[in-house]
């Protein structure tokens, strides 16, 4: 029997564009529910319309209440050929950072529009953020038509408002008319929506094909490491390409060469295995491993330089200031010598422009020098060498997270 293959999407929108309601209709139609988990979020009577499907998402009790989703979580469900994982991201412009981690996982995204209001700032900062983090399909689910009595002028012209952005031509987008809380076109096709053939929701991500899923450029992230009888072994995450027996690989650290002896998954011993997967190599090589490198293909090479240049999403109240930042990257942390912001993108006129002051959720264009030279990828290559942070040299907090491009 063929194993599944695993998939990992995001879905994000703005403040009650019911994101939420729409993961929990995906969960309940797809039988991804027990009964105990239903139980407990129905009313008195037994109707799906009397479910607060946005119960099955907001696990604290603080989102709950606020009925917002405030932190990234994760669900889980299948179809008779995949395994999904929902990246589940807060709307709140405020909670932009965890969006920004969320959607750094994933190179599939959902993306709400309430069909009543329409195309919103947030909106436009969530296709953005997926456009600078090169997302290869974005599926952007027009929701709430119920609301406007499903009718097709407000799905077509919101659909045309999102592709006449300057960016879209760069995206794959792909457009589907929804009810979450009535279940059209989510995971069974719409009664409702009888002028619109394309596939529902749960087809269009079910479709898409696997071998593009994830990138071919091996990388294996090294957790930490360890000897047993003067055999070596590494453990850590293979968040792409493949791994196979006497493989030769090189690290981001040392750029010594590296030879893969065994691929061991639990106490199995494989031949090779393919991303993503947490395992434990045994290798071959001559200097000592640590946690935080990362082993590419022999056959590739690391860009090494201490002049970057990133696009960068700031995080922090306070207003970015210079000579006061260290980057941190693949576990090590160097000193930001020198700090140039080239570019900052105003989300309310969808154009870079040469502005003042940066402050929180602002996005960037930057160069920096560091004090050493680093061996690094640029993101759209292999993202897991090309994703850096900013940390303040005072207080050692996370202040903006970056993409070397």
């Amino acid at each position: 029997m063929r194993e599944k293959s695993l998939l990992k999407f995001a879905v994000v929108g703005s403040v009650d564009d019911g994101k939420s309601t729409l993961i929990g209709r995906l969960l309940l139609d797809t039988n991804s529910l027990f009964k105990d988990q239903i139980d407990s979020i129905k009313n008195s009577t037994y109707s799906d319309k009397d479910l607060n499907l946005a119960f099955f998402t907001d696990g604290l009790k603080e989102e709950r209440e606020k009925g917002i989703t405030i932190d990234i979580a994760y669900r889980f469900f299948e179809s008779s050929k995949k395994k999904f994982i929902v990246v589940d991201c807060p709307g709140h412009k405020e909670f932009t950072k965890n969006t920004i981690t969320g959607l750094s996982q994933v190179e599939n995204t959902v993306i709400l529009v309430d069909a009543s209001r329409g195309i919103r700032e947030q909106t436009k900062r969530h296709l953005y953020i997926c456009y600078i983090l090169g997302i290869k399909n974005i599926f952007v689910c027009i929701n709430k038509m119920d609301s406007v009595g499903y009718n097709q002028g407000v799905f077509e012209n919101l659909k045309e408002k999102i592709e006449e952005l300057d960016f879209a031509k760069d995206l794959n987008l792909y457009f589907i008319p929804t009810s979450a809380i009535d279940g059209d076109n989510i995971v069974k096709a719409s009664q409702n929506l009888k002028w619109y053939s394309g596939k529902t929701l749960f087809q269009s991500i079910n479709s898409i094909n696997d071998e593009t899923t994830y990138s071919s450029n091996t990388c294996f992230q090294v957790q930490f490491s360890s000897k047993i009888h003067n055999k070596k072994f590494l453990h850590g995450y293979l968040s792409s390409g493949r791994l196979e027996n006497n493989m030769e690989l090189k690290s981001s650290n040392s750029n010594q060469l590296i030879t893969v002896k065994s691929v061991n998954l639990g106490k199995e011993i494989l031949k090779k295995v393919s991303a993503p997967i947490s395992l434990t190599i045994e290798v071959e090589c001559e200097k000592e491993i640590e946690r935080g490198d990362c082993l590419i293909g022999n056959d590739e090479s690391f860009l090494k330089s201490n002049l970057l240049h990133l696009k960068l999403m700031w995080m922090d109240v306070e207003c970015i200031k210079k000579g006061n930042y260290f980057l941190k990257h693949l576990g090590k942390v160097y000193e930001i010598r020198n700090l140039q912001i080239n570019d900052k993108f105003s989300i309310e006129h969808m154009k870079w422009c040469k502005q003042g002051e940066v402050f929180e959720n602002d996005l960037l264009d930057v160069e920096i020098t560091l004090n050493e030279i680093i061996s690094y990828k640029k993101f759209k290559e292999v993202p897991e060498l090309g994703r850096a942070i900013f940390i303040s040299s005072k207080d050692n907090k996370v202040k903006g997270a970056g993409l070397i491009i």
